[in-house]
């Protein structure tokens, strides 16, 4: 009698095994809701980085323009004759030719 049992026990266990590993590899209800939400989103991840890259090209674009202006402003400011020469030649000028009374 005890050795029925045993067998029994046995094979009770070998099928509950089998079975626990049978249901046990199924995915979660979590699991599966959190991939379903990840597969909504890939689409607005795609529409988001097409729109990122092309701001990373205006903002490559203003960049440029900036130092082409920053160069252009250089030039003028190189060009521009000084200030303090042109108040001394005035000064020199009152000095020389105007009489204060």
């Amino acid at each position: 009698m005890k050795k029925i049992w045993k067998t029994i026990l046995w094979v009770g266990g070998f099928i509950g095994a089998i079975l626990l590993f049978l249901f046990g590899k199924k995915k979660s209800k979590s699991k599966v809701y959190f991939e379903d939400k990840i597969e909504g989103k890939i689409e607005e991840v795609k529409v988001i980085q097409e729109k990122t890259s092309k701001i990373e090209e205006e903002k490559k674009e203003v960049k440029n323009k900036i130092k082409k202006t920053s160069t252009k402003i250089k030039e003028t400011k190189s060009k521009i004759k000084d200030i303090k020469s042109a108040k001394d030649t005035i000064n020199d000028f009152e000095k020389k030719y105007r009489k204060y009374k």
